[in-house]
């Protein structure tokens, strides 16, 4: 049997849905906190350092998939230790940050379908749906969330009981506090 994942579709991304532009309807309670504070909306725009850049890809897994360009992350690994990529890369995500613009590219995903059951069925139930998406994309992305994570310790703006979606501060922990 073949083990190797079938691409469903390319899927496009509607142009309404931006990252920079939360929709009416869905608008994070942390975001009118985020965008009263222009030092911490300046943090996140400054230029991206060297350091910065080195931590997210130490973090880039080489075994993710790539997305629909074909780059693989040990690709972007090697060609981010160039000083002129390196430079040319960090010039584009700068201009990303300021603008709030990614590239057209990047809106696009492909899913791949992968069977939960050895040999795969025939049943669409027995598959579980993911989305590949573009390796640059992830860096960006990782380096933002890092951005306003340390942003938000900084500033002084995270809530002593936010647990969920934080580096040591768990749900589990959330729970055996409440249970003392």
């Amino acid at each position: 049997a073949d083990e190797n994942p079938a691409t469903v579709e390319t899927v496009v991304i509607p142009p309404q849905i931006r990252c920079h532009q939360p929709l009416a309807h869905d608008v994070h309670p942390n975001s009118e906190m985020i965008q009263s504070a222009p030092e911490l909306s300046a943090w996140l725009m400054k230029a991206v350092e060297d350091d910065e850049l080195d931590t997210v890809i130490s973090r880039l897994r080489s075994s993710s998939a790539p997305g629909l360009s074909g780059w693989t992350p040990k690709l972007w690994k090697v060609l981010l230790q160039n000083p002129e990529w390196r430079t040319t890369w960090k010039t584009k995500v700068n201009a990303i940050l300021v603008s709030g613009n990614p590239p057209e590219e990047w809106r696009k995903v492909s899913l791949v379908a992968i069977p939960k059951t050895n040999p795969p069925s025939s049943s669409p139930g027995d598959y579980r749906g993911i989305a590949l998406l573009e390796v640059g994309y992830k860096l960006v992305a990782s380096l933002i969330e890092r951005r306003l994570a340390g942003g938000l310790f900084a500033e002084g703006r995270v809530r002593p009981n936010q647990y969920g979606f934080l580096a040591g501060r768990s749900t589990a922990a959330a729970v055996g506090y409440l249970l003392e």
